[in-house]
């Protein structure tokens, strides 16, 4: 079983052929664009650019998927390649 086999069942050969080719672009990786970013580079996507120039803040912690003790004060791009 590959690791992409449940998404290309899901959404078909042909499409994730197509998706895999595309850039991604998200702007913000907070609440939303983290899972989003999370979601897009699990599911194969290979060129995802992440776009925010904040960084991990304690409050951020409550709703964040990349904001963690050990990631506060972190720049929010960097935590998130470092988890792809």
């Amino acid at each position: 079983m590959s690791i992409h086999e449940r998404t290309h069942l899901l959404l078909g050969e042909e499409t994730c052929q197509q998706l895999q080719n595309k850039h991604i672009l998200i702007a913000g990786i907070g609440g939303v664009g983290s899972f989003a970013a999370e979601a897009l580079i699990r599911a194969g996507i290979k060129q995802v650019s992440l776009l925010d120039h904040d960084t991990v803040s304690e409050s951020n912690r409550n709703r964040q998927l990349l904001a963690l003790a050990s990631t506060v004060g972190q720049q929010k791009t960097a935590v998130m390649q470092a988890r792809a």
